[in-house]
């Protein structure tokens, strides 16, 4: 009899342990909070299988480093719809994915690390990435104004700077773009790596931006070539990432530029001001040319 109870015991544990299973789960599951108060994903610490999307970017600091992507739910085109993924261990199995994948990814540890949600690839884990296709479209990236991915605040009384609002919390690993905006500052963040946006017409909305994980970038400068304080540019583009590190006094959200594309700066041909060398710029330079004559 108590060997009896002994194998029913053992049976039970057995089926217990089988069902701490990896949970198959979207982006928007991983990402969306009601509460902004806490902005942690809800299954932080948690095994899930992401039923994925398309791959938006790929970097790392250094040839040694690990690979990072963020990927976005086509399904999800507005909001809640990014997510960040590390290979933490340097498994390899980022190693071959490639911008414009369409990824699922299998077995991966969820953890907030610095305010940002990603999904870590651990060895212990066994995680992996299928690639279900190849070179799709990227999705179009949604047009924000800088206070909707608002800089942080300075507050002088303990010198650190922090988050308003988590309103730009929705955005956390898609692809955003700001128009008519003025760099007004450089050296900014924990790196002294990010620079300030204006918008142009407004020069009150503000936001941060960085260049650490462009891949166009040269190592040995902070910024991108086409970055200059005092430039106006028709757009920026990049990835949202949080950076939280409360103990050293910083909270904040960041731009991160991917490629020399994603920066566009006026063009000097371009004479109506409207971001395009186009024929209105030639009716404009005809125009002078006529009264020349």
């Amino acid at each position: 009899m108590k060997r009896s109870t002994f194998f029913w015991v053992a049976v039970i544990v057995c089926i217990s342990c089988s069902t701490s299973m990896a949970i198959e789960v979207t982006i928007y599951n991983l990402q969306y909070v009601s509460d902004l108060n806490d902005t942690n994903s809800p299954y932080n610490l948690q095994l899930v299988d992401c039923t994925g999307g398309i791959v938006t970017s790929k970097s790392r600091k250094s040839v040694s480093s690990p690979w990072r992507i963020t990927v976005q739910d086509v399904n999800e085109p507005n909001e809640w719809g990014g997510i960040h993924v590390k290979d933490l261990d340097g498994t390899g199995v980022l190693d071959t994915v490639s911008v414009g994948d369409e990824v699922y990814l299998s077995n991966m540890f969820v953890e907030e690390f610095r305010g940002t949600t990603f999904l870590q690839c651990i060895t212990s884990n066994n995680p992996q990435v299928t690639v279900v296709s190849t070179d799709n479209t990227l999705p179009d990236p949604i047009t924000v104004g800088p206070n909707d991915i608002a800089a942080p605040q300075y507050n002088s009384g303990d010198d650190s700077w922090f988050v308003k609002d988590y309103q730009a919390e929705k955005y956390e690993g898609m692809l955003l773009k700001v128009e008519q905006i003025e760099i007004v500052g450089v050296n900014q963040g924990k790196a002294d790596d990010n620079y300030v946006l204006a918008d142009a017409n407004d020069p009150c909305q503000i936001c941060w931006a960085s260049d650490f994980a462009n891949v166009d970038r040269e190592s040995s400068s902070d910024y991108h070539e086409y970055i200059t304080l005092g430039q106006f540019y028709c757009d920026i583009t990049g990835i949202l990432e949080q950076y939280t590190k409360r103990i050293s006094g910083w909270d904040y959200y960041q731009l991160l530029t991917r490629k020399t594309g994603d920066i566009r700066p006026e063009l000097e041909a371009d004479i109506t001001g409207d971001c395009a060398v186009d024929f209105e710029d030639l009716a404009v330079i005809g125009q002078y040319w006529l009264r020349g004559k």
